[in-house]
């Protein structure tokens, strides 16, 4: 009962079946070396989320002292003893269903990186919550960081019995297929001779073929052909060719492309589908697809001039990335709101309104604003100097040899305190809502109509009953300087033309109407800015809106308009 429980909880994700140890466990291995599985849980949890006894047992069966834990869970989610694992668990903490910090990636596969060099043995077994998104971005950051090719596992004990048996049977049925394409071919080149024109060989394959095909191993053949588990789409050359996929050259390019990476996670995390229907995203989130972009860019030194740059720059190279950038308006385009939903969503307002649960007030139901929010400004700057510090001369993805201390402190120890992650990790700095009011009906091919909203800086007015709320609700006294700070901010100009921004930093952007929750996306300014003085138009479909839900399925595209401060 358990188990169904836990297939449940575990939707479209892979399952991994040791029978031998009789464990099922959500967990599979996104290559030989690359372990990716669900929270390792306790108590009432562990009856619908892996066992922390079953995923022990099953590491330390499988592969003993050589495995280590990343865990990607904050404090206050979720948490455990590294105990558990004989102290081999590293912490990289971001919340669910967010971006990370750009930094976390490369310290995180560093370290991960210098215990895989330690023993080809050697495992690292990544976890968030669900073992899907988190993980998966950070598998992925690791991946895209090895220099040879990603390939799927190579090796009998990275797959249950069911998916070992159909990979050699699916070798056995491309080598039969093969060589009967073979034996056509010689057929058809005969084809108009005589016998007696045949050469021995011929005569030879003409037999062969006869024979094979009234031999009862083909029809053992077509069997096993109807036997294979239907898949989403034909099996990659890696997969249906494991023993051999050594033998697959390296890329000459020293990043792998981010689309293969992408699809690999893809293929190993996912369960196979039915009907010829597309598997769903390992990583599904645009804004963590968007960071490993951008963490690809800074792999294959094509990031903005001057952000994490290896060396210094050479007297011709093109000038660094201005550290400040101004978000100047960002206009928001819905489908006209129709029908029972668009009565609900009103309703839901106005109830909020009068009960006052709404967490922040806002000028009126049914308006479009949205949230500015970023990580904590120290954190931050704790993760850039120990990137900095700990970074290879020649490469990203490695760690530079006796980085491991910087001012007296350890890497190791960087969250063995909960610092960071045991309070609220994103906050809220600018808010930004309708100019005087001003919504635009457009008409597009269709002759639908459209609904456009352009969104500014609150005036001086506004932000101080924003500022009020959110202070009242954060309880964080560190969290006002940064709030008047931001609002003094608005104006740094002195004509109010935007908020000044690094343009280096992680910006999460949130979409409400009225009180309800539209869409959120992430971003980093620099990676989208334009040189020179003209704006920078940062635009978005819905389907590049994380967790489009509710009135954001009425969403067309989000543009952020930016420019560099003058």
């Amino acid at each position: 009962m358990s188990n169904f429980v836990r297939r449940i909880v575990s939707g479209n994700k892979a399952r991994f079946k040791d029978s031998d140890l009789k464990l099922e466990l959500d967990l599979v291995y996104l290559t030989d070396s690359i372990i990716i599985m669900g929270y390792p849980a306790s108590s009432f949890e562990g009856l619908y989320r892996n066992r922390r006894e079953d995923a022990k047992k099953f590491l330390d069966t499988r592969h003993g002292n050589d495995y280590w834990v990343f865990n990607f869970c904050p404090w206050k989610e979720n948490s455990y003893d590294p105990s558990v694992f004989e102290g081999r668990v590293s912490r990289y903490p971001f919340p669910d269903h967010h971006a990370p910090p750009l930094a976390i990636l490369p310290l995180a596969v560093r370290e991960m990186q210098i215990w895989l060099a330690g023993s080809p043995n050697r495992v690292v077994v990544l976890h968030c919550k669900a073992g899907k998104g988190r993980s998966g971005t950070l598998a992925c950051a690791l991946l895209l960081s090895l220099d040879a090719v990603p390939t799927p596992p190579k090796l009998e004990r990275s797959y249950t019995k069911h998916e070992w048996n159909r990979l050699k049977a699916s070798q056995v049925i491309d080598a039969v297929e093969e060589r009967v394409e073979v034996l056509e071919e010689a057929k058809q080149k005969r084809a108009g001779a005589t016998s007696s024109a045949l050469g021995p060989l011929d005569s030879v394959a003409q037999k062969d073929l006869e024979e094979f095909r009234d031999a009862s191993e083909w029809t053992k053949v077509e069997a096993m052909k109807e036997d294979l588990p239907p898949t989403a789409a034909p099996i990659p050359e890696q997969i249906r060719h494991p023993l051999i996929a050594a033998d697959i050259p390296s890329r000459t390019t020293r990043t792998p492309p981010l689309d293969d990476v992408l699809s690999l996670h893809t293929q190993r995390r996912m369960k196979p589908t039915t009907g010829g229907k597309k598997s769903p995203q390992g990583v599904s989130i645009p804004s963590q697809r968007r960071f490993l972009h951008y963490w690809s860019q800074v792999l294959s030194d094509t990031a903005p001039p001057g952000f994490w740059s290896l060396s210094e720059p050479l007297a011709d190279a093109p000038p660094a990335v201005p550290k400040k950038a101004v978000i100047q308006k960002v206009k928001i385009r819905i489908a006209e709101p129709k029908g029972t939903r668009f009565r609900v969503v009103k309703a839901v307002n106005t109830v909020l309104e009068r009960t006052g649960q709404g967490q922040v007030p806002v000028t009126g139901a049914g308006d479009l604003w949205v949230s500015l929010a970023s990580y904590d400004e120290q954190f931050l700057k704790t993760l850039e100097r120990w990137e900095k510090h700990t970074r290879q001369t020649h490469h990203f993805g490695q760690r530079k040899e006796g980085s491991e201390s910087l001012d007296g402190a350890q890497i190791q120890d960087l969250f063995s305190d909960g610092k960071w992650d045991k309070g609220k990790m994103v906050q809220s700095f600018a808010k930004l809502g309708l100019a005087d009011q001003a919504v635009k009906i457009e008409e597009n091919e269709t002759n639908a109509p459209t609904l456009s909203y352009e969104l500014v800086p609150l005036t001086d007015a506004e932000w101080t009953v924003v500022q009020k709320a959110i202070e009242a609700d954060s309880g964080d006294p560190s969290f006002d300087m940064q709030l008047e700070d931001h609002a003094s901010a608005l104006n740094a100009e002195g004509d109010g033309s935007g908020i000044i921004v690094d343009s280096t930093r992680e910006i999460r952007i949130k979409l409400y109407m009225g009180r309800i929750f539209m869409g959120w996306l992430w971003f980093i300014p620099a990676f989208h800015m334009q040189g020179g003085e003209e704006a920078t138009h940062f635009k978005l479909t819905r389907k590049e809106i994380d967790f489009p839900l509710g009135p954001g399925e009425w969403l067309i595209n989000v543009d952020v308009q930016m420019k560099w401060c003058s």
